[in-house]
């Protein structure tokens, strides 16, 4: 027989909890990301896609991107590093960075301090990594294939095309393939003491390259493969510096520029360029880059000064794009028969209407320049008067340059054969053969314009359990002027027509920090989005002329003097 006996179950189990930090003196509706949720949370590349693990921030396509308390996604300020790099032109994030490069992502998104201005949506504040007295440093990688996602999705396409069912012209619902694209992100990050307890450093690396092969069905020609390689370089170095226990620097840069090269063509295959040589060379290249260097000094026991410097810069060019002097191009509204009526046409230019000398680009950029010259100063003074308070006031300083050059790849001259203009005098102007136009549409300016702003506000702690967030902004914007005319800059808000209030309250209820009652009320005002002026104060160019047709042989019209 065998006697079984009770026996004895030893273990612990230990339970551990973190208390979550309230900050009963703040009334503004504010996240902190911080690296260890950056680190295990599921999310995105960009340091931009943890935004919305803030509650009311989503992402939103027809928003915009990131929409923060019903914002749209470009109506919210970007700050990396205490460098405003929020793209002037349409308000997006300009300066995209790996989100392992971050310390902490801040997300204000409601009733925030007079210190914070330019939107009236979130403000999204970014602050990269730093070294320590320990060194630290580690490599990963990141690898994206484009059959590990889901199955392709349906288009609408107009017909015909190659796996349309009809051919008249109707809209039809089209399964295409998926691309076959491949992304490697390899990097490494590396941090440490240079002088322990006085010098320290951070430094992080990662590339993103991925190849993309697209297989077009071509309508007209057999098909064939397009290939297409993206490489971003994403880095960011810093020092941090500790002199003398009351002063504290820190220098930095962040970089992320970018190439492409190839495009691919539209997978309807309706074009008629299906040459590999005229996809192959196009490309952009882009430069997005920051430098800035901040200092804290303690002046006293209740004295703090602030000073940040910076300079931002953003840059994008097409690449592989042809220039020429003159393009010619006969119109499709020229009158038919002119090859039969005008036999004395040179036969290098006889050519039916649509016909192109050379394949036009109407929209080149050859320059795209933004900078931003940052300088903010500011002082918190902590003293008791009638309650305990942290006064802070400060002046913030941008002036802000543009440089851009978007145009045609060339002259072009447009012949209307046989084909009578009509003046806006409405006097009728033709030549022997018609008449020609000389055109060129371009985005050119040159700008430099000022977003300056002074800001003071107290958190005064009436009672132990009671605080009073108030505040004022006072902001002074330029908008510029594209033209050669016209008042410069085209707008200008003086410091009393951009006044923000701030007031806001937080209430410990109960005095034993477990239940916080807390709200505010404040004036925001956003700032001139650049795409603005640049329609409407100067930045389009159309230049136009019209002249007789009155020789039969268009190339003759390369005279210098016929030029934009």
């Amino acid at each position: 027989d065998v006697t079984l006996q009770r026996g004895t179950f030893e273990d612990e189990i230990q339970v551990y909890s973190d208390t979550v930090v309230i900050d009963f003196a703040e009334s503004q509706t504010a996240t902190s990301i911080r690296q260890r949720e950056i680190d295990y949370l599921p999310r995105g590349r960009d340091f931009t896609e943890v935004v919305t693990f803030a509650a009311g921030a989503i992402f939103d396509n027809q928003g915009g991107g990131i929409m923060i308390d019903g914002a749209t996604g470009l109506e919210n300020r970007f700050v990396i590093d205490g460098i405003n790099t929020t793209d002037p032109e349409i308000g997006e994030s300009s300066v995209p960075l790996r989100a392992e490069f971050m310390e902490e992502v801040q997300v204000k998104s409601a009733g925030y301090t007079a210190e914070y201005g330019g939107a009236i949506g979130g403000v999204i504040n970014a602050v990269t990594r730093s070294g320590s007295n320990e060194f630290h440093g580690g490599v990963f990688v990141d690898i994206e294939n484009n059959s590990w996602n889901g199955s392709a999705r349906p288009q609408l396409e107009n017909s015909p095309c190659t796996r349309c069912e009809l051919d008249d012209g109707t809209t039809e619902s089209v399964m295409w393939d998926k691309d076959d694209e491949v992304r490697y992100d390899p990097g490494f990050f590396l941090g440490g003491p240079i002088l322990r307890d006085r010098l320290w450093f951070f430094t992080s690396y990662q590339p993103g390259l991925r190849t993309t092969n697209r297989t077009i069905d071509w309508v007209s020609y057999p098909p064939d493969t397009y290939r297409q390689d993206y490489r971003v370089d994403h880095a960011t170095a810093n020092l941090t510096a500790n002199l003398g226990s009351r002063l504290l620097l820190k220098a930095g840069l962040n970089f992320a520029p970018y190439t492409l090269d190839g495009f691919l063509p539209d997978r309807d295959g309706r074009e008629d360029v299906p040459g590999q040589e005229e996809w192959a060379p196009l490309g952009t290249e882009g430069e997005r880059e920051t430098y800035y260097l901040t200092a804290d000094w303690i002046a006293t026991d209740n004295f703090v000064l602030s000073a940040r410097g910076g300079f931002y810069h953003t840059n994008m060019v097409d690449t592989g794009i042809p220039f020429y002097d003159v393009i010619h191009n006969y119109s499709t509204g020229s009158i038919p028969g002119y090859l039969e009526r005008y036999p004395e046409i040179p036969a290098d230019a006889q050519h039916d209407p649509g016909w192109y000398s050379n394949n036009l680009v109407t929209d080149v950029d050859t320059k795209d320049i933004y900078e931003r010259f940052i300088a903010n100063i500011d002082a918190t003074w902590f003293f008791t008067a009638a309650g305990d308070h942290s006064l802070k006031f400060g002046y913030q300083a941008e002036e802000t340059y543009h440089d851009m050059k978007q145009a045609y790849n060339a002259d072009r001259i447009l012949y209307y054969w046989d084909r009578t203009y009509i003046t806006s005098e409405a006097e009728s102007v033709n030549g022997a053969y018609g008449y020609f136009r000389l055109l060129n549409q371009s985005f050119l300016g040159e700008i430099s314009v000022r977003n300056d702003a002074l800001f003071v506000q107290d958190a005064w702690t009436v009672l132990p359990n009671l605080t009073l967030n108030i505040g004022l902004r006072s902001e002074y914007e330029q908008v510029p002027n594209y033209g050669a005319t016209g008042p410069d800059p085209a707008i200008e808000f003086g410091w009393g027509e951009k006044l923000a209030p701030r007031l806001g309250f937080a209430w410990d209820v109960t005095g034993n920090a477990k239940w916080k009652l807390y709200g505010s009320w404040g004036r925001y005002y956003d700032v001139t989005k650049y795409l603005m002026p640049i329609f409407y104060f100067g930045g389009g160019k159309w230049v136009d002329f019209f002249y007789t047709f009155d020789t039969p042989d268009p190339f003759l019209n390369d005279a210098s003097t016929c030029r934009t």
